[in-house]
């Protein structure tokens, strides 16, 4: 029915604002601001790209010290049989905190 879809229309529909009109030098520094913007971005990638070559530098420095010094050590981590080595309440590190919180009763 067309009178649900004008109620519609006329209730949810968001009005239709004018784009405001820019000078050269507001577009310009708009221009600025985003460039500034892209860079710092970029910064963050590269800055994070880095760390983490870094950690995998280092992973596999230890994982070819660990070849060194012990080979079944080092067998048995590639294998990813980690159940006999390491105990299960062992957490890898991550980014984010976990979502239930601290656990005081560990």
């Amino acid at each position: 029915d067309t009178r649900y879809e004008v109620i519609k229309r006329i209730l949810y529909e968001t009005p239709k604002t004018d784009l405001p009109h820019f000078t050269e030098e507001d577009l310009e520094r708009h221009e600025t601001i985003e460039r500034a913007w892209q860079l710092y971005l970029r910064n963050k990638r590269e800055a994070k790209s880095k760390e983490l070559a870094a950690k995998y530098r280092m992973l596999n420095e230890a994982n070819m010290q660990l070849e060194q010094l012990s080979k079944n050590l080092f067998l048995s981590a590639q294998l990813g049989n980690k159940t006999m080595l390491f105990p299960g309440q062992m957490k890898i590190p991550t980014e984010t905190p976990p979502l239930n919180g601290w656990n005081y009763d560990y």
